[in-house]
């Protein structure tokens, strides 16, 4: 048996260690607020271990506690009384307290055994659609203060796959992730105020000061662009598909004349998109596919910007109408068809029914894209495909742990790429 004095140093051990564990998460962390974001952002980062190990040792702490606590209840209840007490206090009451302190007991063993539930078992992510947990903190706020004008707290908006959104006074703020070059956000944002020039629904950053739209906080780009009500629409829908593909011949026809300057950054669509087998994606290699696609590029001279990743995620709805395209940071120059094929994709998820769908009402609204022979639509969307699967595995490699429904996404597409070989 462990002693009352063993018990209880292990009991100040325990609550010590889970001090110095929170106090060295920080440290870790000094980018997180511990005010303004959960523990969940603290925990899912890459310096989130000291926060297991310091649940681990509180909760053994716990439990110690709670055995020193019962163990005393034991002893005092078993010291025997003077002779002749229990005769002279025949039917005195016993001292109040024994039913609550037992029942303190439980609640403090429950209060352990969830504690060391927490070290044992992963963290759920703050939100399964959206892998980035980057907190807003104090130092942005205030560099968003200075640069915009903008206040608030901020709400976490849903969706961000390698950035983070807030909602603040009307406007987004956006965070990229660390290390992304500004310039090559600013030529993407520039692609953006060229298309709102002449789309309304063309969401674009709003410029600082000094004309640029991004500033640099903690290594991270931030930009910030007014905020749209709505609700991403329903592509099952046929009349929202038919908007989304309306809504892309627009965005075509406002780009057709814009010559940008060379890309600071190949963008991540490109690789593999021009005969150069993609080394990202080796395990999906198929040198048939390359060969269409350097022979697809020599037979479609057009190029313009375009969106880069136009899907309903970065599409907003209201009352049924498309008011709004977003998050314009994989633009690039290229040739119309490959973005129609690619949205042919998302928006109808295969190359029969609702994509041709798609693609046909995208000509009738005078998109810049030409028509596509029978064979061009899968081997776009296999290119699309091989890109996601890429993704998918940058992902993994950055520590992101997809569910079950996620795995079973990515199976599934993977499918789809092997079916649609000619």
């Amino acid at each position: 048996m462990i002693g009352s004095r063993a018990l209880a140093l292990l009991s100040a051990v325990g609550t010590l260690a889970f001090l110095a564990a929170a106090l060295t998460l920080h440290g870790l962390q000094p980018e997180l607020d511990p005010v303004s974001v959960t523990v969940s952002e603290h925990v899912l980062g890459s310096g989130g271990w000291p926060f297991t190990v310091g649940c681990a040792a509180w909760g053994l702490g716990s439990l110690a506690l709670a055995a020193l606590l019962a163990g005393t209840g034991r002893s005092r209840t078993s010291t025997a009384p003077p002779a002749g007490a229990g005769r002279r206090r025949a039917g005195a009451r016993l001292p109040a307290g024994g039913g609550q302190s037992r029942a303190g007991i439980a609640l403090l063993v429950a209060w352990a055994v969830g504690i060391l539930l927490v070290a044992i078992f992963p963290t759920d992510p703050i939100d399964r659609a959206s892998h980035v947990k980057t907190p807003l903190t104090r130092e942005i706020r205030e560099a968003v203060e200075r640069t915009w004008g903008v206040t608030g707290d901020g709400e976490r908006l849903h969706g961000g796959e390698e950035s983070a959104a807030y909602r603040l006074d009307g406007h987004v703020i956006r965070i990229g992730p660390a290390g992304r070059a500004a310039a090559e956000l600013e030529w993407c944002h520039a692609i953006a105020r060229h298309a709102a020039a002449g789309l309304p629904e063309a969401v674009a950053p709003l410029p600082t000061s000094e004309g640029t739209t991004v500033i640099v906080v903690a290594g991270r780009p931030i930009s910030c662009r007014p905020y749209v009500e709505g609700e991403w629409p329903d592509a099952d829908v046929p009349a929202q598909r038919d908007a989304g593909a309306r809504l892309l011949a627009r965005l075509h026809r406002a780009l057709a004349d814009v010559r940008p300057g060379p890309r600071p950054v190949p963008a991540f669509q490109e690789s593999g998109l021009y005969g150069d087998p993609p080394r990202d994606a080796a395990e999906l290699r198929d040198p048939d596919l390359d060969r269409w696609l350097a022979g697809f590029r020599a037979r479609h001279p057009t190029r313009h910007p375009l969106h880069g990743d136009y899907y309903t995620g970065n599409t907003l709805a209201r009352d049924g109408r498309l008011v709004a395209v977003l998050d314009w940071d994989e633009a690039f120059v290229g040739a119309p068809e490959l973005e129609l094929g690619a949205a042919a994709l998302e928006w109808g998820d295969d190359v029969a029914g609702p994509s041709r769908e798609f693609v046909a009402a995208y000509h009738e609204a005078g998109g810049t894209a030409r028509p596509l022979d029978e064979e061009a639509p899968a081997q776009l969307v296999r290119h699309k495909l091989r890109r996601e699967y890429a993704y998918f595995h940058k992902a993994v490699q950055a520590g992101v742990r997809h569910d079950e429904e996620d795995l079973e996404y990515h199976r599934i597409r993977v499918e789809l790429f092997h079916r649609l070989s000619p």
